[in-house]
Protein backbone atom coordinates (compact mmCIF):
# COMPACT_ATOMS: atom_id res chain seq x y z
CA UNK A 1 0.00 0.00 0.00
CA UNK A 2 2.67 2.33 0.85
CA UNK A 3 4.38 1.61 -2.73
CA UNK A 4 0.87 2.30 -4.04
CA UNK A 5 0.66 5.89 -2.74
CA UNK A 6 4.55 6.68 -3.33
CA UNK A 7 3.41 5.54 -7.59
CA UNK A 8 0.38 7.99 -6.99
CA UNK A 9 2.06 11.24 -5.78
CA UNK A 10 4.90 10.38 -7.96
CA UNK A 11 2.27 9.92 -11.20
CA UNK A 12 0.55 12.92 -10.07
CA UNK A 13 4.06 15.07 -10.00
CA UNK A 14 4.09 13.63 -13.76
CA UNK A 15 1.30 15.16 -14.51
CA UNK A 16 1.62 18.57 -12.70
CA UNK A 17 5.20 18.83 -14.86
CA UNK A 18 3.43 17.84 -18.33
CA UNK A 19 -0.08 19.67 -18.32
CA UNK A 20 -0.39 19.75 -21.96
CA UNK A 21 0.14 15.73 -22.27
CA UNK A 22 -2.03 15.53 -19.61
CA UNK A 23 -5.12 17.60 -21.08
CA UNK A 24 -4.05 15.35 -24.32
CA UNK A 25 -4.20 12.27 -22.50
CA UNK A 26 -7.46 13.09 -20.62
CA UNK A 27 -9.32 14.64 -23.68
CA UNK A 28 -8.31 11.57 -25.76
CA UNK A 29 -9.18 9.41 -23.27
CA UNK A 30 -12.87 11.38 -22.55
CA UNK A 31 -13.94 11.02 -25.85
CA UNK A 32 -13.59 6.76 -26.19
CA UNK A 33 -14.74 6.81 -22.99
CA UNK A 34 -17.57 8.42 -23.21
CA UNK A 35 -19.04 7.83 -26.53
CA UNK A 36 -19.00 4.05 -25.59
CA UNK A 37 -20.58 5.11 -21.86
CA UNK A 38 -23.07 7.25 -23.77
CA UNK A 39 -23.93 3.99 -26.32
CA UNK A 40 -24.31 1.94 -23.74
CA UNK A 41 -26.24 4.23 -21.28
CA UNK A 42 -28.92 3.89 -24.13
CA UNK A 43 -28.47 -0.06 -24.39
CA UNK A 44 -29.27 -0.23 -20.65
CA UNK A 45 -32.15 2.15 -20.96
CA UNK A 46 -33.86 0.30 -23.66
CA UNK A 47 -32.92 -3.38 -24.02
CA UNK A 48 -32.04 -4.20 -20.31
CA UNK A 49 -33.82 -2.33 -17.42
CA UNK A 50 -36.90 -4.01 -16.20
CA UNK A 51 -40.16 -2.12 -15.72
CA UNK A 52 -40.20 -0.78 -12.10
CA UNK A 53 -42.95 -3.19 -10.92
CA UNK A 54 -43.18 -5.66 -8.18
CA UNK A 55 -41.35 -8.86 -9.23
CA UNK A 56 -41.06 -8.19 -12.97
CA UNK A 57 -39.17 -11.80 -13.49
CA UNK A 58 -42.80 -13.17 -13.60
CA UNK A 59 -44.15 -11.56 -15.91
CA UNK A 60 -44.19 -12.73 -19.91
CA UNK A 61 -46.10 -11.69 -22.82
CA UNK A 62 -48.34 -13.93 -24.43
CA UNK A 63 -47.29 -13.70 -28.19
CA UNK A 64 -44.53 -11.62 -29.32
CA UNK A 65 -45.56 -9.92 -32.97
CA UNK A 66 -46.72 -6.89 -33.46
CA UNK A 67 -47.35 -7.08 -37.58
CA UNK A 68 -50.65 -6.40 -37.69
CA UNK A 69 -53.52 -3.49 -37.07
CA UNK A 70 -56.85 -3.30 -36.46
CA UNK A 71 -58.25 -4.65 -39.55
CA UNK A 72 -57.06 -8.22 -38.29
CA UNK A 73 -56.33 -10.52 -40.09
CA UNK A 74 -53.74 -13.66 -40.59
CA UNK A 75 -50.17 -12.32 -38.40
CA UNK A 76 -48.24 -15.62 -38.70
CA UNK A 77 -46.51 -14.39 -34.89
CA UNK A 78 -49.13 -13.26 -33.06
CA UNK A 79 -48.75 -10.54 -30.75
CA UNK A 80 -52.06 -8.18 -31.28
CA UNK A 81 -55.51 -9.60 -30.20
CA UNK A 82 -58.95 -8.89 -30.54
CA UNK A 83 -60.91 -8.62 -27.52
CA UNK A 84 -63.16 -11.83 -27.55
CA UNK A 85 -59.92 -13.70 -28.47
CA UNK A 86 -58.41 -12.30 -25.26
CA UNK A 87 -61.05 -13.76 -23.30
CA UNK A 88 -60.70 -16.93 -24.97
CA UNK A 89 -57.11 -17.14 -24.24
CA UNK A 90 -57.80 -16.77 -21.02
CA UNK A 91 -59.52 -19.38 -19.98
CA UNK A 92 -57.16 -21.56 -21.56
CA UNK A 93 -53.93 -20.31 -19.05
CA UNK A 94 -53.94 -21.75 -15.58
CA UNK A 95 -50.48 -21.19 -15.30
CA UNK A 96 -50.91 -17.66 -14.69
CA UNK A 97 -52.12 -15.68 -11.65
CA UNK A 98 -53.94 -13.17 -13.73
CA UNK A 99 -53.66 -12.20 -17.60
CA UNK A 100 -53.99 -8.59 -18.70
CA UNK A 101 -54.75 -7.19 -21.86
CA UNK A 102 -53.71 -3.51 -22.39
CA UNK A 103 -54.44 -1.09 -26.21
CA UNK A 104 -51.60 -1.53 -28.12
CA UNK A 105 -51.30 2.04 -29.89
CA UNK A 106 -52.02 5.45 -27.94
CA UNK A 107 -55.15 7.91 -28.53
CA UNK A 108 -55.14 11.12 -27.77
CA UNK A 109 -58.51 12.51 -26.56
CA UNK A 110 -59.28 15.54 -25.12
CA UNK A 111 -59.60 16.12 -22.03
CA UNK A 112 -60.91 19.02 -19.71
CA UNK A 113 -60.75 19.11 -15.52
CA UNK A 114 -64.52 20.60 -14.63
CA UNK A 115 -64.81 23.37 -12.41
CA UNK A 116 -61.76 24.56 -13.87
CA UNK A 117 -61.32 27.78 -15.72
CA UNK A 118 -59.29 26.03 -18.12
CA UNK A 119 -59.29 25.12 -21.78
CA UNK A 120 -59.18 21.42 -22.89
CA UNK A 121 -55.67 19.23 -23.36
CA UNK A 122 -55.10 16.76 -25.60
CA UNK A 123 -53.99 14.09 -23.23
CA UNK A 124 -52.90 10.65 -24.46
CA UNK A 125 -54.48 7.76 -23.08
CA UNK A 126 -54.97 3.74 -23.24
CA UNK A 127 -57.58 1.38 -22.49
CA UNK A 128 -56.59 -1.73 -20.32
CA UNK A 129 -58.35 -4.49 -18.16
CA UNK A 130 -59.30 -3.33 -14.93
CA UNK A 131 -57.04 -6.05 -13.71
CA UNK A 132 -53.94 -4.00 -15.15
CA UNK A 133 -52.24 -2.68 -12.60
CA UNK A 134 -52.60 -5.82 -10.18
CA UNK A 135 -51.00 -7.81 -12.59
CA UNK A 136 -48.05 -5.43 -12.68
CA UNK A 137 -47.91 -4.79 -8.82
CA UNK A 138 -48.28 -1.52 -9.38
CA UNK A 139 -49.85 0.48 -6.37
CA UNK A 140 -50.73 4.24 -6.87
CA UNK A 141 -48.84 7.23 -5.64
CA UNK A 142 -51.89 8.89 -4.63
CA UNK A 143 -55.86 7.66 -4.49
CA UNK A 144 -56.02 4.34 -5.98
CA UNK A 145 -55.53 1.86 -9.35
CA UNK A 146 -57.93 0.40 -11.01
CA UNK A 147 -59.90 -2.78 -8.96
CA UNK A 148 -61.62 -5.49 -11.09
CA UNK A 149 -64.99 -3.44 -10.22
CA UNK A 150 -64.26 -0.60 -12.64
CA UNK A 151 -63.74 -2.49 -15.57
CA UNK A 152 -67.63 -3.56 -16.16
CA UNK A 153 -70.31 -1.86 -18.42
CA UNK A 154 -72.65 -0.31 -15.92
CA UNK A 155 -69.49 0.91 -13.99
CA UNK A 156 -69.01 4.39 -13.14
CA UNK A 157 -65.99 5.86 -15.12
CA UNK A 158 -63.07 6.08 -13.77
CA UNK A 159 -59.38 7.29 -14.77
CA UNK A 160 -55.88 6.77 -13.28
CA UNK A 161 -53.17 9.56 -14.52
CA UNK A 162 -49.71 9.32 -14.30
CA UNK A 163 -47.60 10.94 -12.27
CA UNK A 164 -45.56 12.91 -14.89
CA UNK A 165 -48.93 14.65 -16.05
CA UNK A 166 -50.27 15.05 -12.68
CA UNK A 167 -46.65 17.05 -11.67
CA UNK A 168 -45.75 18.69 -15.04
CA UNK A 169 -49.64 19.79 -15.94
CA UNK A 170 -51.69 19.79 -12.78
CA UNK A 171 -48.57 21.21 -10.95
CA UNK A 172 -48.64 18.09 -7.99
CA UNK A 173 -52.35 19.77 -6.89
CA UNK A 174 -53.71 17.00 -4.70
CA UNK A 175 -57.10 17.87 -5.57
CA UNK A 176 -56.95 16.35 -8.91
CA UNK A 177 -57.82 12.98 -7.12
CA UNK A 178 -61.45 12.95 -6.73
CA UNK A 179 -62.02 15.32 -9.25
CA UNK A 180 -63.84 15.26 -12.69
CA UNK A 181 -62.25 15.22 -16.17
CA UNK A 182 -64.44 15.78 -19.25
CA UNK A 183 -63.08 13.09 -21.84
CA UNK A 184 -64.48 13.76 -25.02
CA UNK A 185 -67.72 14.93 -23.34
CA UNK A 186 -68.14 12.37 -21.07
CA UNK A 187 -67.60 12.94 -16.71
CA UNK A 188 -64.62 10.66 -15.71
CA UNK A 189 -63.52 10.74 -11.99
CA UNK A 190 -59.63 10.60 -11.25
CA UNK A 191 -59.64 7.80 -8.74
CA UNK A 192 -55.69 7.38 -8.40
CA UNK A 193 -51.65 8.63 -9.75
CA UNK A 194 -49.51 6.47 -10.87
CA UNK A 195 -46.32 6.33 -9.33
CA UNK A 196 -43.31 8.42 -10.42
CA UNK A 197 -41.32 6.35 -12.71
CA UNK A 198 -44.10 4.34 -14.29
CA UNK A 199 -45.07 4.87 -17.84
CA UNK A 200 -46.93 2.12 -18.80
CA UNK A 201 -45.45 -1.37 -19.62
CA UNK A 202 -43.95 -0.26 -23.13
CA UNK A 203 -41.13 2.12 -23.11
CA UNK A 204 -41.65 4.76 -26.06
CA UNK A 205 -42.07 8.25 -26.11
CA UNK A 206 -44.80 10.12 -25.46
CA UNK A 207 -46.25 7.52 -23.37
CA UNK A 208 -49.95 7.71 -21.70
CA UNK A 209 -51.01 10.64 -19.87
CA UNK A 210 -53.88 8.60 -17.91
CA UNK A 211 -55.61 5.14 -17.91
CA UNK A 212 -59.05 3.97 -18.68
CA UNK A 213 -61.11 0.91 -18.21
CA UNK A 214 -61.17 -1.11 -21.62
CA UNK A 215 -65.08 -1.66 -20.79
CA UNK A 216 -65.40 2.40 -21.21
CA UNK A 217 -64.11 2.11 -25.05
CA UNK A 218 -67.45 2.11 -26.45
CA UNK A 219 -68.91 5.23 -24.16
CA UNK A 220 -65.68 7.20 -26.12
CA UNK A 221 -65.40 5.41 -29.49
CA UNK A 222 -69.46 4.93 -30.20
CA UNK A 223 -70.02 3.09 -32.53
CA UNK A 224 -66.66 2.51 -34.35
CA UNK A 225 -66.25 0.73 -31.16
CA UNK A 226 -63.29 -1.76 -31.38
CA UNK A 227 -64.43 -3.48 -28.01
CA UNK A 228 -66.58 -6.55 -29.25
CA UNK A 229 -65.24 -6.49 -32.72
CA UNK A 230 -64.00 -10.41 -33.13
CA UNK A 231 -61.98 -9.44 -36.11
CA UNK A 232 -60.03 -6.21 -34.85
CA UNK A 233 -56.82 -6.79 -33.62
CA UNK A 234 -55.81 -3.89 -31.19
CA UNK A 235 -54.74 -5.58 -27.82
CA UNK A 236 -51.34 -7.01 -26.49
CA UNK A 237 -51.65 -9.36 -23.40
CA UNK A 238 -48.99 -9.71 -19.78
CA UNK A 239 -49.74 -12.22 -17.72
CA UNK A 240 -47.69 -12.41 -14.26
CA UNK A 241 -46.98 -16.36 -13.57
CA UNK A 242 -47.76 -18.45 -10.92
CA UNK A 243 -45.06 -19.40 -8.17
CA UNK A 244 -43.54 -22.71 -9.25
CA UNK A 245 -45.56 -23.04 -12.91
CA UNK A 246 -43.76 -23.25 -16.15
CA UNK A 247 -44.40 -21.82 -19.48
CA UNK A 248 -43.58 -25.24 -21.18
CA UNK A 249 -45.87 -25.89 -23.38
CA UNK A 250 -48.65 -23.16 -23.14
CA UNK A 251 -47.46 -21.51 -26.32
CA UNK A 252 -48.13 -24.70 -28.21
CA UNK A 253 -51.63 -25.27 -26.34
CA UNK A 254 -52.47 -21.48 -27.37
CA UNK A 255 -51.43 -21.71 -31.18
CA UNK A 256 -53.89 -24.64 -31.24
CA UNK A 257 -56.79 -22.67 -29.93
CA UNK A 258 -55.84 -19.86 -32.17
CA UNK A 259 -55.85 -21.70 -35.25
CA UNK A 260 -59.16 -23.01 -33.78
CA UNK A 261 -61.06 -19.95 -33.20
CA UNK A 262 -59.04 -18.43 -36.94
CA UNK A 263 -61.49 -21.34 -38.19
CA UNK A 264 -64.98 -21.18 -36.61
CA UNK A 265 -65.40 -18.57 -34.24
CA UNK A 266 -63.19 -15.46 -35.44
CA UNK A 267 -65.79 -13.62 -37.52
CA UNK A 268 -63.85 -13.12 -40.58
CA UNK A 269 -65.55 -12.66 -44.01
CA UNK A 270 -66.28 -15.49 -45.56
CA UNK A 271 -64.07 -14.38 -48.84
CA UNK A 272 -60.97 -14.28 -46.35
CA UNK A 273 -61.43 -17.92 -45.61
CA UNK A 274 -59.69 -19.42 -48.41
CA UNK A 275 -56.59 -17.41 -47.38
CA UNK A 276 -56.94 -18.06 -43.41
CA UNK A 277 -56.89 -21.69 -44.28
CA UNK A 278 -53.96 -21.53 -46.30
CA UNK A 279 -51.98 -19.28 -43.94
CA UNK A 280 -53.63 -21.45 -40.66
CA UNK A 281 -50.15 -23.30 -40.57
CA UNK A 282 -48.24 -20.01 -40.29
CA UNK A 283 -49.69 -18.98 -37.13
CA UNK A 284 -48.16 -19.09 -34.02
CA UNK A 285 -48.74 -17.68 -30.77
CA UNK A 286 -45.25 -17.38 -28.95
CA UNK A 287 -44.78 -16.63 -24.99
CA UNK A 288 -42.37 -14.77 -23.73
CA UNK A 289 -40.39 -12.99 -20.82
CA UNK A 290 -41.89 -9.10 -19.91
CA UNK A 291 -40.01 -8.45 -17.50
CA UNK A 292 -38.56 -5.48 -19.33
CA UNK A 293 -42.25 -4.93 -21.07
CA UNK A 294 -42.98 -4.48 -23.93
CA UNK A 295 -39.58 -4.60 -26.20
CA UNK A 296 -40.95 -2.24 -29.32
CA UNK A 297 -38.32 0.41 -28.92
CA UNK A 298 -35.73 -2.70 -28.33
CA UNK A 299 -36.96 -4.12 -31.76
CA UNK A 300 -37.01 -0.46 -33.60
CA UNK A 301 -33.40 -0.19 -31.90
CA UNK A 302 -31.53 -2.84 -30.36
CA UNK A 303 -29.22 -3.53 -33.48
CA UNK A 304 -28.32 -0.21 -34.61
CA UNK A 305 -27.68 0.29 -30.77
CA UNK A 306 -25.14 -2.32 -31.02
CA UNK A 307 -23.68 -1.27 -34.47
CA UNK A 308 -23.01 1.95 -32.43
CA UNK A 309 -21.47 -0.02 -29.16
CA UNK A 310 -19.15 -1.68 -31.71
CA UNK A 311 -18.22 1.32 -33.49
CA UNK A 312 -17.67 3.44 -30.51
CA UNK A 313 -15.22 0.29 -29.10
CA UNK A 314 -13.16 0.66 -32.26
CA UNK A 315 -12.89 4.67 -31.42
CA UNK A 316 -11.53 3.65 -28.12
CA UNK A 317 -8.92 1.43 -29.41
CA UNK A 318 -7.81 3.85 -31.63
CA UNK A 319 -7.94 6.81 -29.18
CA UNK A 320 -5.97 3.79 -26.28
CA UNK A 321 -3.30 3.74 -29.64
CA UNK A 322 -2.54 7.22 -29.45
CA UNK A 323 -2.34 7.39 -25.78
CA UNK A 324 -0.17 4.71 -25.82
CA UNK A 325 1.78 6.64 -28.85
CA UNK A 326 1.86 9.62 -26.56
CA UNK A 327 3.39 7.20 -23.27
CA UNK A 328 5.84 5.78 -25.40
CA UNK A 329 7.34 8.87 -26.64
CA UNK A 330 6.89 10.42 -22.79
CA UNK A 331 8.93 7.07 -22.17
CA UNK A 332 11.88 7.39 -25.18
CA UNK A 333 12.36 11.07 -23.99
CA UNK A 334 12.23 10.22 -20.02
CA UNK A 335 15.23 7.17 -20.18
CA UNK A 336 17.82 8.93 -18.81
CA UNK A 337 15.40 9.44 -15.20
CA UNK A 338 14.73 5.21 -15.38
CA UNK A 339 18.37 4.73 -16.43
CA UNK A 340 19.10 6.93 -12.68
CA UNK A 341 16.27 5.24 -10.56
CA UNK A 342 17.32 1.30 -12.11
CA UNK A 343 20.96 2.54 -11.04
CA UNK A 344 19.88 3.31 -7.24
CA UNK A 345 18.75 0.37 -7.00
CA UNK A 346 14.87 0.65 -8.41
CA UNK A 347 13.51 -3.15 -9.55
CA UNK A 348 12.21 -3.50 -13.37
CA UNK A 349 8.48 -4.52 -11.44
CA UNK A 350 8.82 -0.97 -9.87
CA UNK A 351 9.46 1.11 -13.01
CA UNK A 352 6.72 -1.26 -14.92
CA UNK A 353 4.22 -0.85 -11.30
CA UNK A 354 4.94 2.71 -11.73
CA UNK A 355 4.04 3.25 -15.73
CA UNK A 356 0.92 1.22 -15.33
CA UNK A 357 -0.29 3.21 -12.35
CA UNK A 358 0.37 6.53 -14.65
CA UNK A 359 -2.05 4.85 -17.56
CA UNK A 360 -4.76 3.78 -14.97
CA UNK A 361 -4.85 7.61 -13.34
CA UNK A 362 -4.86 8.75 -16.90
CA UNK A 363 -7.41 6.39 -17.63
CA UNK A 364 -9.45 7.01 -14.59
CA UNK A 365 -9.11 11.29 -15.17
CA UNK A 366 -10.27 10.30 -19.01
CA UNK A 367 -13.37 8.38 -17.09
CA UNK A 368 -14.71 10.76 -15.01
CA UNK A 369 -14.76 13.74 -17.78
CA UNK A 370 -16.40 10.71 -20.24
CA UNK A 371 -19.21 10.56 -17.83
CA UNK A 372 -20.14 14.30 -18.55
CA UNK A 373 -19.46 13.66 -22.40
CA UNK A 374 -21.42 9.95 -22.09
CA UNK A 375 -24.19 12.11 -20.75
CA UNK A 376 -24.41 15.18 -23.56
CA UNK A 377 -23.80 12.25 -26.36
CA UNK A 378 -26.68 10.35 -24.82
CA UNK A 379 -29.06 13.50 -25.01
CA UNK A 380 -28.42 14.56 -28.37
CA UNK A 381 -28.57 10.92 -29.72
CA UNK A 382 -32.09 10.74 -27.90
CA UNK A 383 -32.93 14.37 -29.29
CA UNK A 384 -31.97 13.25 -33.12
CA UNK A 385 -33.76 10.04 -32.70
CA UNK A 386 -37.03 11.26 -30.96
CA UNK A 387 -37.35 14.52 -32.78
CA UNK A 388 -40.82 16.24 -32.02
CA UNK A 389 -41.32 13.50 -29.28
CA UNK A 390 -42.68 16.23 -25.98
CA UNK A 391 -41.79 13.71 -23.57
CA UNK A 392 -39.68 10.58 -23.19
CA UNK A 393 -39.21 8.65 -19.76
CA UNK A 394 -35.69 7.28 -20.83
CA UNK A 395 -32.57 9.04 -18.09
CA UNK A 396 -29.55 9.97 -19.34
CA UNK A 397 -28.12 10.02 -15.91
CA UNK A 398 -25.64 7.39 -15.29
CA UNK A 399 -26.85 4.38 -13.02
CA UNK A 400 -24.92 2.55 -10.92
CA UNK A 401 -24.71 -0.53 -13.91
CA UNK A 402 -23.58 2.56 -16.28
CA UNK A 403 -20.61 3.49 -13.23
CA UNK A 404 -19.66 0.49 -13.27
CA UNK A 405 -19.05 -0.37 -16.52
CA UNK A 406 -17.72 3.35 -16.87
CA UNK A 407 -15.09 2.17 -14.24
CA UNK A 408 -14.32 -0.97 -15.33
CA UNK A 409 -13.59 0.33 -19.05
CA UNK A 410 -11.53 2.54 -17.82
CA UNK A 411 -9.51 0.47 -15.94
CA UNK A 412 -9.47 -2.26 -18.62
CA UNK A 413 -8.72 1.04 -21.07
CA UNK A 414 -5.84 2.59 -18.65
CA UNK A 415 -4.09 -1.64 -18.78
CA UNK A 416 -4.18 -2.14 -22.58
CA UNK A 417 -2.82 1.18 -23.18
CA UNK A 418 -0.22 1.39 -20.88
CA UNK A 419 0.82 -2.10 -21.38
CA UNK A 420 3.59 -1.23 -24.28
CA UNK A 421 4.92 1.78 -22.41
CA UNK A 422 5.43 -0.19 -19.44
CA UNK A 423 7.37 -3.18 -21.36
CA UNK A 424 9.35 -0.39 -22.83
CA UNK A 425 10.72 1.18 -19.52
CA UNK A 426 11.77 -2.59 -18.58
CA UNK A 427 13.86 -2.75 -21.69
CA UNK A 428 15.99 0.60 -20.58
CA UNK A 429 19.41 -0.43 -20.26
CA UNK A 430 20.77 1.80 -17.54
CA UNK A 431 24.36 2.12 -18.65
CA UNK A 432 23.24 2.37 -22.16
CA UNK A 433 20.55 5.13 -21.06
CA UNK A 434 23.32 6.87 -19.02
CA UNK A 435 25.67 7.17 -21.67
CA UNK A 436 23.09 8.52 -24.22
CA UNK A 437 22.31 11.32 -21.77
CA UNK A 438 25.88 12.11 -20.57
CA UNK A 439 26.56 12.68 -24.49
CA UNK A 440 23.41 14.99 -25.27
CA UNK A 441 24.73 16.90 -22.69
CA UNK A 442 28.29 17.40 -23.67
CA UNK A 443 26.75 18.46 -27.01
CA UNK A 444 25.03 21.33 -25.23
Amino acid sequence: MHNLIGAVRHALRQFRQSPVFTAAAVLTLALGIGGTTAIFTLIHAVMLRSLPVSDPSRLYRIGDGDDCCVEGGPQDRWGLFAFPLFERLKTETPEFDELAAFQAGIWRFSVRREGVDAAARPLRSEFVTGNYFSMLGVAAFGGRVFAAGDDQPSAPPVTVISHHVWEATYGSDPSVVGSTFVIEGHPFTVIGVAPPGFFGETLRGDPPDLWLPLQQEPLIAGGGSLLRQPVSAWLRVIGRLRPGASIDGIGARLTGVLRQWMQHDSGYPANWMPDVIRLLPRQVINVVPAGAGVGVMKEQYGRSLRMLLAVCALVLLIACANVANLLLARAVARRGQTAVRLAIGASRGQIVAQALVESVLLAVAGGVAGLFVATAAARLLLALAFQGTTFLPISTRPSLLVLGFAFALALVTGIVFGAAPAWFATRTDPADALRGAGRSTNDQ
